[in-house]
């Protein structure tokens, strides 16, 4: 005998076959990072490029009147002065909130993490092989 018989094994039979039980849904969100990165004392680029447009505003102005550029000049130094100290004052609370922004975000990345590995032993659980077996032959009950 040279051929082997052809079994013929019907689709829905296949497919109890290889079903597994439904398994338990993960809906948690990941947490996100924090945008901001940790907070500088003093924003070097904001006041270099609000200097950079005090010097040419200043430049410009001076070529139709000496005297107002010179006041220009004064008050913008003035405010460029009063910016990076205010940024300087503010440090502390910048700073202090930022670490508790990046606390809040370890907290949940940490109960995301629990979650998590609450999910994969349940999923463990419901597709253990005695839970398949029980399940697949419950679905073979029920078909024939």
């Amino acid at each position: 005998m040279r051929q082997f018989p052809v079994i013929l094994i019907p689709p829905e039979v296949q497919r109890i076959a290889l079903s597994k039980p439904v398994a338990p849904e993960f809906n948690p969100k990941l947490p996100t990072l924090p945008a901001s990165a940790s907070p500088d004392p003093i924003d070097t680029k904001e006041a270099l490029s609000f200097t950079g447009g005090l010097i040419l505003i200043v430049a410009i102005v001076s070529l139709v009147a000496k005297e107002l550029s010179i006041m220009i000049l004064i008050v913008g130094t003035i405010a460029i002065v009063l910016r990076v100290r205010l940024q300087f004052q503010t440090y502390k609370k910048r700073s202090q909130q930022y670490q508790a922004t990046l606390q809040r975000y370890l907290l949940q990345l940490e109960s995301y993490s629990r979650e998590e590995v609450k999910y994969q032993s349940e999923l463990a659980i419901a597709h253990s092989p005695s839970k398949i077996l029980g399940f697949r032959q419950q679905q073979f009950r029920g078909f024939f």
